[in-house]
């Protein structure tokens, strides 16, 4: 297919990649960032909000702060279903979480890769869960399997525009275990971290139901935690 229709930049049109290298360069890249919920810092590690209430689960590989452009390439791969932009997306994700394997001592692996679940009705709406696209990536990629361990068993409303507070009371009672993950560890996988309540929603289940740990990877983390916000 690309010998027929060479590929173009999603971002800027230029021919010849996915993404040219001009603007895989001007992609925010996230560097300094807070050890847990990886939100961006100028300086220490660890953000006031981890401080003050630590998150259930342990550390975040996160690629990118959520600001343009990477949002239009994880736009385009949540509610376009651009193939190229989810394949990419993935690949990446899946390369740095290998990477960062690969610096661990073989005792400190995780067991077992975990996607954040969508209800069946945002399934259907959007055409695939792509929490689980990622996830089905890096296990690829790491040779870690895909466990379905989670299930959303209640509808919840968008979370765009909610506080942290109303994002933890829109996510209540709405996550359930559905395989044991009894004595392992895990590493949850979704796509934007934004307050980190659904996160902190998830891994609270997966250690309720016997996890020895959780650890998040996505793509990209809101550069501001909005808790005071109507924002989210």
């Amino acid at each position: 297919m690309d010998a027929l229709i060479p590929p173009s930049c999603l971002l800027c049109g230029a021919p010849g990649s996915v993404v040219c290298r001009p603007c895989w360069r001007a992609l925010p890249w996230l560097e300094g960032c807070c050890q847990l919920c990886a939100l961006p810092l100028a300086s220490g590690d660890c953000c006031p909000q981890c401080l003050k209430q630590p998150p259930p689960f342990r550390a975040s590989l996160c690629l990118w702060q959520y600001q343009f452009p990477i949002d239009r390439l994880i736009r385009g791969f949540k509610f376009q279903q651009q193939r190229a932009a989810a394949t990419l997306l993935g690949r990446q994700l899946g390369l740095a979480f290998s990477q960062s394997l690969a610096q661990r001592p073989l005792g400190d692996w995780p067991q077992a890769l975990v996607a954040v679940p969508s209800h069946w009705r945002r399934r259907l709406l959007l055409g695939q869960q792509h929490s689980y696209i990622l996830a089905r990536q890096l296990a690829r990629q790491s040779g870690l399997p895909l466990l379905p361990a989670l299930a959303k068993i209640k509808p919840s409303h968008s979370q765009r525009g909610l506080s942290r507070r109303q994002r933890q009371r829109n996510l209540a009672g709405s996550l359930a275990l559905r395989r044991p993950v009894a004595g392992a560890g895990i590493v949850l996988v979704d796509d934007v971290m934004t307050t980190t309540s659904t996160a902190r929603a998830a891994s609270q289940v997966l250690l309720d139901g016997g996890a020895a740990w959780v650890e998040v990877a996505c793509l990209a983390r809101t550069p501001e935690l909005h808790d005071q916000s109507r924002q989210g």
